[in-house]
Formats: structure tokens, C-alpha cells, sequence
């Protein structure tokens, strides 16, 4: 659109409108035209320029938005002329702004990257590696979204940051809580089926000794048995002998010279027994028969024969040790 229609149109909407806007639209061009010019913020004329087009843009903004309030259903034509209007300057200040946006970026990311080395050794302080799905694993990635935090969001992230690596030690501590408590368990199992083992161990030692102990007496028992009866055999033989000659010398007394030949037998036999009796005697004491130990001996005979054993000794097999 020329800027003689332009003027006439805007001029054209003032009047119908009866707003109070003074509209130059030269100066609008002369402004956009000034603002090109401008390539820095620390340009001397940054600073008036941006606050004459934020001006400029206010004014005419106000002043049509009373006048599309008058027109109504001419309001989308007021809105065009104004856009229009707009657009003649508007992309220059919107250019400005950005600039000026762009340093006050690179103000702040001068001050956080003075900052990124006290941050990051907070961080290593808490010493957690926390995969922020907000994040890349390599560091540079990292450095750069610890870049675009401001301080309450940097804060806000180490608060939570502190707040998991607490959670995941107070997990490994229950972790590791419960696994000396299962290993405990298992130990306490272990050392009880030890005890009984070594419990049943010392019941058959302690069953064995018992039984070896009955079996040394009943040995001891029987050999005292059989020594007593060998010396009652002993006896009974003499004193069977004995009455078998007094039998006879009393079947015989009718005759004379018989009987006393058979007293004297029956003499000598009973003279001879008590000879081999006292024999016998002497004979225990030769081999070392007393009545103290006479328990440790065992006696056969046979005949007029008798023989003599010594008992040594028990042994008895510990089943346990194999």
C-alpha cells in the first residue's frame, strides 16, 4: 500500500472515529529507517530508538483499538489498516527486541558459565548420577542444560537431585539390612543343625561307651562265673572221689585186710585232693591270680586240665570319626 492511501485511510479512520491520534506516517518510515541502522545494543541511539518505537506502537494500538470499538463491523477493516500501519515499523522493533533479548541471553549464560564450576561441584558433593530425562549422557550435553537453568530451577534441581541420592541409599541400606538379616538366618540354621549333629555324635559316643561298659561287665561276670565253677568242679571231683572210696571201704569192711587197704586209699585220695587243692592255690598265685584282680582272668578246664586267660582290654570302633 502507498503511503498517500495509507495516510488517507488511516486519516480516514481517525476522523470517522473521532479518536484523538495524531498520525504521521512519514516519521513511522523515518523511524523503521533509523531503527535499521542500528545494529548493536550498545549503539547510542539503541535506547531512544526502542522506546520511540515501543512509543509509536503504543499509541497507534490504543488509538485503533478505541476506534475499532466505535466502528464495530468495520472493525476487521480498522484492524487491517492497523496491522498495516504495524507492519511498516513493527518488524524493526520486533528485530531490536530480539537484539536485545540475544544480549541479555548472552549476559546471563556469561554469568552462568562463571557459575557452571560451583555448580557442578555441588553436585559432585551429593555424588549421585541422576539420569534427567532432560539430559544427554555426554558431558558437554550436560553442561549446556545445567547452562539453561536460572538459579531457582538449578536449586530446585539439586533439592531433588539430594532428595533421590538419599532415597537410593536409604534403599541399599534396607537392601543390605535384609541381607545380614537372611544371612544371620542362615548362619543361626547352619550353627543349629552343627549342634545337632555333634549332639547326635555324643549321644552314640555316650551309647557305645555304655554299651562297651555292659559288655566288659557281663565278660567280667561270666569269666568270675565260670572261675567259680571251675573250682567247684574242682572240689566236687575231690569230694566225689572221697565218697566213692569210703563206699567202698564200707562195702568192704567184712573183709579185713581189704578194708584197710581200702582205708588207706580213700586216705591218700582225700590227702591227694587236698594236696592238689593247695597245689592250685599256689599254682593262682604263680600266675598272678589275686582275689583283687582275679576278675581280669578266665578259667577252662578240661579234665583234670585247667587253663588260664587273661582279659587286657576293650576296644571299641568311634563310627563317628569316619
Amino acid at each position: 500500500m502507498e503511503t498517500q492511501e495509507l495516510t488517507t485511510k488511516a486519516q480516514e479512520v481517525i476522523t470517522k472515529s473521532g479518536v484523538d491520534l495524531e498520525l504521521d506516517i512519514t516519521e513511522l518510515h523515518n523511524l523503521a529507517e533509523q531503527s535499521k541502522k542500528i545494529t548493536s545494543v550498545s549503539d547510542e541511539n539503541f535506547k531512544e530508538v526502542k522506546k520511540s518505537l515501543a512509543n509509536k506502537r503504543k499509541q497507534i494500538s490504543e488509538g485503533f483499538m478505541d476506534a475499532r470499538r466505535e466502528f464495530n463491523r468495520m472493525s476487521k477493516g480498522v484492524i487491517e489498516v492497523q496491522n498495516t500501519l504495524l507492519e511498516i515499523f513493527k518488524p524493526e522493533e520486533d528485530r531490536l527486541v530480539a537484539l536485545d533479548k540475544e544480549e541479555k541471553a548472552r549476559l546471563i549464560k556469561e554469568a552462568r558459565l562463571e557459575s557452571l564450576p560451583k555448580r557442578k561441584e555441588r553436585l559432585a558433593a551429593i555424588g549421585f548420577e541422576d539420569l534427567n530425562a532432560q539430559m544427554q549422557s555426554a558431558e558437554e550435553d550436560f553442561d549446556e542444560w545445567l547452562l539453561g537453568l536460572d538459579d531457582a530451577d538449578f536449586e530446585l534441581y539439586i533439592v531433588q537431585r539430594q532428595a533421590n541420592k538419599n532415597e537410593v541409599d536409604r534403599q541399599e541400606i534396607e537392601a543390605a539390612k535384609a541381607k545380614i538379616a537372611a544371612d544371620l538366618e542362615v548362619a543361626n540354621a547352619a550353627l543349629a543343625a552343627q549342634q545337632k549333629a555333634a549332639d547326635d555324635i555324643e549321644k552314640a559316643r555316650t551309647e557305645e561307651r555304655e554299651l562297651a561298659a555292659e559288655n566288659l561287665r557281663l565278660s567280667e561276670q561270666r569269666l568270675e562265673d565260670e572261675r567259680k565253677a571251675a573250682a567247684a568242679r574242682v572240689v566236687q571231683d575231690a569230694a566225689d572221689k572221697v565218697a566213692a572210696e569210703e563206699k567202698m571201704v564200707k562195702d568192704k569192711e567184712h573183709e579185713g585186710a581189704q578194708l584197710a587197704e581200702a582205708a588207706k586209699r580213700a586216705e591218700a585220695a582225700r590227702v591227694q585232693a587236698t594236696e592238689e587243692n593247695a597245689e592250685y592255690q599256689a599254682w593262682l598265685l604263680d600266675i598272678g591270680c589275686t582275689e583283687e584282680n582275679k576278675s581280669s582272668f578266665k578259667f577252662i578246664t578240661t579234665g583234670r586240665t585247667t587253663e588260664a586267660y587273661k582279659f587286657v582290654g576293650v576296644y571299641v570302633k568311634d563310627y563317628a570319626k569316619n
